[in-house]
């Protein structure tokens, strides 16, 4: 049999990961088939029995926090339940809509829109911005919540064999969301919907604002209610079972705010001191040399986390490269002093032009900024 893709069988309608998981589980083994023959009633059968972390591959990631690394457990779908997930994405994002102040995970927003909505708030430089991380982060989002939701679906009425498969689907088989599943973030965000209309109408009655960037939410409040606004956020949560990392906190005060990593500073934002520099070396080797240096940019990446690199001996040309494209990508969407006017896309072509290409390039897009 030719290979095809679930949507060759199914479509691109939003609802096809209903008619994938069927009726029944005779249902859900016969649509698999169809796509994966061979593997499809290995699948079924372990969404059925609740055995999924065999569908995952496992890893930890150490995150540097403070003088300790504490590890991230992440879940590594495999192919054929990626593929899957990716669906349920798109059945996903039809039954809800983002709440304005979620700039996470939803297109067209990012880190600089939510900043930029901070910055936006009056009299921003008098009061004070707290930053509230969510405990957990994906894994605190229970199969019980999902299926919640999936019952409230009004398009088309579930019954509980689908609801079952969909939220298996998602989870792993401790019953929650899979940290490195492409549908993790999309369903956090739909169950943190309700929450964020929740602190919206609480906090308009004492004029403060908030945004949330997927698990970090920053709270803008006046200088003396900072407890008050914690203690608001938390009881809103612990309703939709979800807690507040309390050593996570960090509150600032005066002109100088951090929020997701960027500073807001008189009304203007910027990118952190040391990645700034870092940025602006690497701008200066690609204007003098076209490559980035394998020693001093591993240096530079791991220092802040942005990429994690192997080893020095081990960068391949390409993957080097990839890596030095995405970190200045990420510059110029925050700050667009150290280049002006790249095309974020275009970034990604102009380590593969030729020498005589890149200074036609070079001079029309990139200066150089003084310290």
């Amino acid at each position: 049999m030719t290979n095809r893709t679930l949507q060759d069988v199914f479509g691109n309608d939003p609802d096809s990961i209903i008619t994938i998981v069927g009726k029944n589980y005779k249902e859900l083994v016969y649509n698999l088939e169809l796509v994966f023959p061979g593997k499809g009633i290995y699948i079924a059968k372990q969404l059925a029995g609740n055995r999924q972390d065999s569908l995952y591959r496992n890893f930890d990631v150490y995150k540097k926090r403070g003088n300790s690394k504490k590890p991230r457990k992440i879940f590594a779908p495999v192919n054929i339940l990626k593929r899957l997930q990716k669906i349920l994405v798109r059945f996903a994002e039809q039954q809800f809509e983002n709440h304005p102040c979620s700039h996470g995970f939803v297109r067209d927003r990012s880190t600089r829109t939510a900043a930029e909505q901070i910055k936006a708030v009056d009299n921003i430089n008098e009061r004070e911005l707290t930053n509230i991380d969510i405990e957990g982060a994906f894994p605190a989002v229970t199969g019980k919540a999902i299926r919640n939701l999936l019952r409230r679906v009004t398009s088309r009425k579930l019954t509980p064999w689908q609801i079952s498969i969909i939220s298996k689907i998602a989870c792993t088989s401790r019953d929650v969301l899979a940290t490195g599943a492409p549908s993790s973030p999309i369903l956090f965000n739909w169950r943190l919907t309700a929450a964020d209309f929740e602190i919206e109408r609480a906090f308009e009655k004492r004029n403060w604002h908030f945004v949330r960037y997927a698990d970090d939410i920053s709270v803008v409040h006046y200088r003396t209610q900072k407890k008050e606004a914690i203690e608001l956020v938390m009881r809103i949560l612990k309703r939709f079972d979800l807690k507040i990392a309390r050593d996570k906190l960090k509150t600032f005060r005066g002109t100088l705010k951090r929020i997701v990593g960027i500073n807001l500073q008189f009304n203007y934002l910027s990118i952190p001191r040391k990645i700034r520099r870092t940025a602006r070396a690497v701008t200066h080797q690609l204007r003098e040399k076209g490559l980035v240096s394998g020693n001093s940019f591993h240096k530079g990446m791991a220092r802040f986390n942005l990429k994690k690199l192997e080893s020095k001996t081990n960068l391949a040309k390409g993957s080097l490269e990839a890596a030095a494209a995405g970190f200045m990508a990420y510059v110029i969407h925050i700050e667009r002093l150290l280049i002006k006017a790249v095309p974020e896309d275009m970034l990604h072509f102009y380590l593969r032009l030729s020498d005589e290409d890149r200074k036609v390039w070079e001079s029309k897009y990139f200066r150089f900024v003084n310290s």
